[in-house]
């Protein structure tokens, strides 16, 4: 039987099915490694929310164990149907988990690596409550959905009641990484919810995702604060840097978790940081970053393909872009490095610098990450950093031009 779309579906697409008629089809018909490009290729196209959650599992479990598994010429496919299988697994409903339940773990005779982050996954998402897939009525926008935007506030109506809530809203067609998911469910504060992908407005698709109502972002605080007179903004700068570091501090020991977690962010922005009011363990308020592109690391040393700005939202954010990224080519041909290669570690560092600084400042905002520009940006940090010798600190090396020399987040948490 040829693996084409059409008998793909006409087997996946059963609700119903068994982990042995998955076998008896999969070990029967297909060629284990055309099965590979033909699955990712069918995981990607219109149909695959057609397939059925327990065929999609059942699948991407047995494909997981053939012998060449971690054959340089299959990771990118196999890393892409795990994290297709593994995000299905943790935005599931309860009663689709108890449907792959009983996946034979020691198939066939030994486990796998795959094996024990499935079960492992499995594990975490029984034991954790999402409200965006259990007795849910209705999520009602209380706010415009609009990429620019960054987060909206929302309400998610059940038959026993109303959650406040807020959604991050992201520009992808594409599936949450599997760790992300994992990361958001083990924080804890703020409570996730869970992500609603295909919003398709304007002829884009978004995702949502859903986390507890936030105070305001730090865009909305930093637009409170430029408002102000000169003199205002004066008397209240000995403050602002107090929280200004400790809003670094927090979100550079998020970034580094999500290193751990071998997760990039590659989307800082001031709307993107959400603030919360603070609780009793501390009298600032808590600072969260989400909603961005979040990829999964895969290359040694941090180092991988660059990007291009190329969407409009990244237009109007370029002031946030390191300089590697906002002008790439010009910034290659100035440090002489291959204009495919940059670090999500240290561009990520150079982002959420200029987040803080803004904080302080938008003098110049949009010229900060011009390659000829860093002598002024300095005299700026210098000119308002004067009751914060470390914050003063942070600020110069993170946004060193040269990415070579920038300060890393597990550097600068040292200075604390």
């Amino acid at each position: 039987m040829a693996a084409t779309p059409e008998t793909l579906l006409s087997v996946l697409s059963n609700i119903e099915i068994t982990f042995q008629e998955v076998e008896a089809f999969y070990t029967s018909s297909i060629a284990i490694n055309d099965v590979r490009v033909k699955l990712s290729c069918f995981l990607k196209s219109a149909d695959s929310s057609r397939i059925s959650f327990q065929a999609k599992a059942h699948l991407g479990f047995l494909f997981s164990h053939s012998p060449d598994r971690y054959a340089d010429k299959d990771r990118d496919i196999a890393d892409y149907i795990e994290n297709a299988v593994f995000s299905d697994i943790l935005l599931a409903n309860h009663n689709d988990l108890e449907k792959i339940s009983q996946l034979p773990m020691n198939w066939p005779n030994h486990p796998s690596k795959y094996t024990e982050e499935f079960s492992n996954y499995l594990d975490i998402r029984r034991f954790y409550q999402l409200p965006l897939v259990e007795n849910i009525n209705q999520v009602r926008y209380l706010e415009e959905l609009k990429i620019d935007n960054g987060v909206v506030r929302v309400e998610i109506d059940f038959q026993s009641g109303t959650i406040p809530a807020s959604a991050t809203i992201r520009a992808s067609d594409q599936k949450p990484a599997a760790r992300e998911i994992i990361y958001y469910m083990q924080k804890g504060y703020p409570k996730f919810y869970g992500i609603i992908t295909n919003i398709i407005i304007q002829d884009v698709s978004y995702r949502l995702t859903f986390f507890d109502r936030h105070k305001e972002t730090l865009k909305q605080c930093i637009s409170s604060f430029n408002v102000l007179s000169k003199k205002v903004k004066d008397e209240r700068m000995k403050e602002r840097q107090i929280f200004a570091f400790d809003y670094y501090h927090q979100l550079a020991i998020e970034l580094n978790s999500y290193r751990e977690f071998g997760l990039f962010h590659n989307c800082i922005r001031p709307n993107n940081i959400l603030i919360y009011n603070n609780d009793q363990t501390s009298n600032v308020d808590k600072v969260f970053l989400f909603n961005g592109e979040c990829i999964q690391f895969k290359l040694a040393y941090g180092v991988t393909e660059g990007i291009l700005v190329n969407s409009e939202f990244d237009r109007k954010n370029k002031r946030y872009l390191a300089p590697e990224i906002a002008y790439k080519q010009e910034y290659c041909k100035k440090y002489s490095i291959n204009e495919n290669e940059f670090s999500y570690n240290v561009s990520d560092a150079w982002s959420l610098a200029a987040c803080i600084l803004n904080l302080l400042t938008d003098q110049n905002a949009d010229k900060w990450n011009g390659l000829n520009f860093t002598e002024s940006l300095n005299k700026i940090v210098n000119s308002l950093v004067k009751e914060n010798d470390k914050l003063k600190e942070i600020l110069l090396r993170s946004l060193e031009n040269n990415m070579q020399s920038r300060l890393k987040f597990n550097e600068a948490l040292v200075l604390f």
